[in-house]
């Protein structure tokens, strides 16, 4: 589904089978992650939008599949602490 060999013929990295399903277990699993690592206001997570419309990955929406990548992202940041991870007040 996406790769870099475009633009590194060699050490590239290549996405097979990539889908929004799969891009949201990711992304719950970083968020969780995350959720169990750091307190407070060290609990960021960055998303690095790369768009590459030739090779059919991107967040935004678009014509013929919406916007279920921005929805998993979306439903991932969602995620609540479960109340033994959550940070004193």
């Amino acid at each position: 589904m996406w790769g870099k060999s475009a633009r590194r013929a060699n050490n590239s990295i290549i996405f097979r089978d990539s889908a929004p399903r799969a891009y949201e277990t990711w992304s719950c699993s970083l968020v969780l992650s995350t959720l169990d690592m750091f307190r407070g206001d060290e609990r960021l997570v960055f998303v690095y939008p790369r768009n590459e419309w030739a090779e059919g990955k991107h967040l935004e929406p678009n014509q013929l599949w919406g916007c279920p990548c921005l929805d998993a992202t979306e439903r991932a940041l969602c995620i609540q602490p479960r109340p033994h991870e959550q940070s004193p007040q």
